[in-house]
């Protein structure tokens, strides 16, 4: 059995990430897929963006937490975890964090954040946030991110899930 576990953060990951992505019929946006409320941070629960009715997501996960990262499309038979809505925009600067008033955009809508599918006799987990897969400092505050951020417990049990999952036989 092959597995592939594609985590590829906002820019210049995305980009890091788009020909092997391609590969597997994604279409991977070199961009920072932002909530459009502007917030540092987002909890997210089941049935709002996070799918949590599938085979992998264990009942456990009722709610994670998201920072930023970026987004991905595809037309092929990928099962959703993480899906974007209307409610984001994917912004694409020139350089990292190098936002301007007429940075170009797309809307977030109908594309994906979280996936995975089965590839012949391989298993493949996408994921466009990897900040919410660590634990980390960030800013001149020092602020936590990822598992280390108040609310973000579950965030470790879904990771366990892909994980039990890609290497299950």
């Amino acid at each position: 059995m092959r597995i592939l576990g594609l985590i590829a953060d906002h820019t210049p990951f995305g980009g890091a990430a788009k020909d092997i992505a391609a590969a597997f019929g994604v279409q991977w946006f070199d961009g920072f897929a932002m909530d459009r409320s502007e917030r540092e941070l987002e909890r997210l629960a089941c049935a709002k963006g996070l799918h949590c009715d599938n085979s992998i997501v264990s009942e456990q996960v009722d709610a994670i937490v998201f920072f930023t990262g970026s987004a991905f499309s595809t037309d092929n038979e990928h099962i959703p975890i993480r899906s974007l809505t209307s409610d984001y925009i994917v912004l694409f600067p020139e350089t990292a964090w190098g936002f301007e008033e007429d940075t170009p955009s797309i809307s977030g809508e109908g594309l994906l954040q979280i996936a995975y599918m089965e590839y012949g006799k391989g298993r493949i987990v996408f994921s466009g946030e990897a900040a919410m897969f660590s634990a980390q400092r960030a800013g001149v505050e020092n602020r936590p991110v990822g598992f280390n951020t108040t609310g973000a417990r579950k965030n470790c049990r879904l990771l366990l899930d892909l994980m039990l999952w890609l290497g299950r036989k």
